[in-house]
């Protein structure tokens, strides 16, 4: 894993992690699917990151998501807002989603020899997202399965499969879509400037 980056790396790294800062504390990190759903995208920047300039600064952008996640719960106190206090909840799935992103986008540019095809694009974002929820889950279903069950009434097995149909697919498909639209837009700036 490449540590060092050019300072227009390091710029737009940082450029990246404020607009996680953005979303993660306004309602615009957040999309409105039904009165019911509301889809995040606040994990898009991490994910541009890991694509755009790797790894590194997609695990940067990724603690800085989960720095946030633990402030917005502290700050904007909710039902489930003490599980977002635990770093192996709120911190770790977030870093992971630039690590995983990273490898996941290099590997499937190996295999469509094209840098930024909607494809190597997709599935990485598809992988990062992933990422997030099933590490967010861990995290619920190993510590916290009696709090759940006290706070909402429901077993943590079958709240968490509830939440994953209601809220996770849509989130991966929404990020994966936007994220696409968000990198063809962007590939002909991006490939003159970082390649």
């Amino acid at each position: 894993m490449k540590l060092n980056m050019t300072t227009r790396q390091i710029a737009l790294t940082a450029i990246l992690s404020a607009f996680t800062m953005v979303l993660a504390l306004t309602p615009l990190g957040l999309i409105p699917i039904n009165p019911v759903v509301n889809v995040t995208i606040i994990h898009i920047p991490v994910i541009i990151a890991a694509i755009v300039i790797g790894p590194v600064s997609g695990m940067i952008v990724g603690l800085v998501f989960g720095i946030f996640s633990v402030i917005n719960a502290t700050v904007n106190p909710a039902l489930l807002s003490p599980v977002f206090l635990n770093p192996i909840v709120a911190v770790v799935p977030r870093v992971l989603i630039g690590l995983t992103t990273g490898y996941a986008y290099i590997a499937m540019t190996k295999i469509s020899k094209k840098e930024l095809s909607p494809l190597a694009v997709g599935m990485a974002a598809s992988i990062g997202t992933l990422t997030n929820t099933v590490g967010v889950f861990a995290g619920i279903y190993l510590f916290y399965g009696s709090f759940v069950l006290e706070v909402t009434g429901v077993e943590v097995l079958p709240f968490l499969t509830t939440l994953f149909v209601t809220n996770s697919i849509p989130e991966l498909i929404v990020g994966v879509i936007l994220i696409v639209i968000i990198m063809k837009a962007l590939s002909r700036t991006i490939l003159r400037m970082f390649k």
